[in-house]
């Protein structure tokens, strides 16, 4: 995904078929905090979950928004970042972050604004990935929880064969929300391009979203993992 917060452009590697599995049972949070209300969510219902672009144009003030790609599997198209064990604090959706995680299945969308010139458009990479249960989805929050707190205030940096490095500002973990955790990430240079990223675990989904632009508040990935959360509670489906 390094087109999208590095050009704006549209990222060619949301691409090719995976799978729907669907699952029952009652989802349980890890810990003792009691049941998830409702059912797991089947995995073929994953797309139906993310976020058009009205609704995210909506969220973050951007009536230009529009959808530019699709994926129906986790992405792996990161191999050139310096910091691989950092790669899930970068970019959401990166299968090496999920590996070893039992993920069933995940959808994911890029979506941008029209407005304006390549570095000034907001970009948006929103990613759903299912699991057995919401004790699988909470495992995977907390394993990423502790990656993104141990590469707070680092440097990363992207040296793809042919284009010019880029280096990439960690800021702090964050907890802007109930099972949600962020943390913001900054292009070294003069473009001013930042980004920020949020993860969240709901019942048995994992949610994966980052916000990239000028100026990007630091709830804007925040407010879309919450709204796909009220999505999964059956509030708009």
């Amino acid at each position: 995904m390094r087109q999208v917060w590095a050009t704006g452009a549209a990222a060619a590697c949301l691409l090719l078929a995976g799978c729907a599995v669907t699952t029952s049972g009652t989802a349980v949070r890890a810990g003792d905090r009691g049941p998830v209300p409702g059912p797991p969510v089947a995995m073929a219902e994953l797309p139906r979950l993310l976020l058009d672009a009205g609704t995210v144009g909506t969220l973050l003030d951007a009536p230009a928004m529009a959808a530019a790609d699709s994926a129906d599997r986790l992405l792996n198209d990161a191999q050139h970042l310096d910091k691989q064990d950092c790669l899930s604090a970068w970019s959401p959706g990166e299968q090496p972050a999920y590996r070893g995680s039992g993920f069933l299945a995940a959808a994911g969308r890029l979506l941008h604004d029209d407005r304006g010139t390549p570095g000034d458009r907001a970009s948006v990479i929103e990613f759903v990935v299912g699991f057995a249960d919401a004790g699988a989805a909470q495992e995977q929050l907390g394993r990423t929880t502790r990656e993104w707190g141990g590469c707070a205030r680092q440097e990363l940096t992207d040296a793809e064969p042919g284009a010019r490095p880029v280096v990439i500002v960690l800021g702090d973990l964050t907890h802007p929300g109930d099972d949600v955790i962020g943390i913001s990430h900054t292009a070294r240079g003069p473009s001013g391009r930042g980004c920020q990223r949020a993860l969240g675990a709901h019942r048995n989904v994992v949610i994966d979203a980052v916000v990239c632009g000028r100026g990007v508040d630091a709830d804007a990935a925040a407010r879309l993992v919450g709204r796909i959360a009220e999505k999964i509670d059956g509030a708009t489906i």
